[in-house]
């Protein structure tokens, strides 16, 4: 099971426990069988109940986003600098750097052969993105935009603000301010828990890192 998949189903379990809380809370608090001391006497015993669960809940999602980061860092670290020391390679990066300042190549396949070789090395890809853009050649600088986007910065960014998320929102005091008197399926916390959700599926690969945004057509 994918970081992806994991993330989505550990976020929507949380949101179907909090909303029969909240049904819970919320029918008690309907029937007219419960004093005001009662019922909050109840609703904290219902809260005490799942504290745990919510706190368990927490440190999964939390574990699950700082341990993606943590490998992509890695990743990237040893696609990028793993290479350095490596003579064969840095002497064929200089080759293809070489070919395309010349112009030795020019055919849309081949030079997108020559940029996939280094595909995952952001440095390289880099440097081969400024020598097409500063090719005199007009083909060779349109084929600088076929070379994929950095995402690492925005990676870093959004599991951040993910991971912030988390913390905001899946713990017991979140869940006790959420089930205060609220309309069923209209709770801030089901929202922001929705949002998070549809945040993961639709811009995070299976790796957890950032993907170009896919609009509907």
């Amino acid at each position: 099971m994918s970081k992806k998949t994991e993330l989505i189903g550990e976020i929507q379990k949380f949101k179907s426990a909090y909303e029969v809380l909240e049904k819970n809370i919320r029918d008690k608090r309907e029937s007219g069988s419960y004093t005001d001391l009662g019922l909050q006497q109840e609703t904290t015993r219902l809260l005490n109940s799942v504290e745990e669960s919510i706190q368990n809940t927490h440190d999964r999602l939390a574990n699950l986003v700082d341990r993606g980061l943590e490998t992509l860092e890695n990743s990237w670290k040893a696609a990028t600098t793993g290479h350095l020391m490596e003579s064969g390679y840095q002497g064929g990066l200089s080759a293809a750097i070489k070919m395309l300042e010349l112009e030795a190549v020019t055919d849309k396949r081949d030079v997108m052969n020559l940029i996939e070789t280094y595909e995952g090395d952001y440095n390289a890809m880099a440097v081969l993105k400024k020598v097409l853009l500063n090719s005199q050649n007009e083909q060779l600088r349109s084929y600088a935009m076929e070379i994929p986007k950095d995402y690492r910065g925005d990676t870093r960014r959004l599991l951040g603000s993910l991971r912030r998320n988390i913390d905001e929102h899946i713990n017991i005091y979140a869940v006790a301010e959420a089930v205060k008197g609220q309309d069923q399926g209209f709770t801030s916390l089901s929202l922001a828990l929705e949002g998070m959700t549809t945040f993961v599926r639709d811009r995070l690969r299976d790796d957890l890192q950032v993907q170009e945004w896919q609009q509907e057509s």
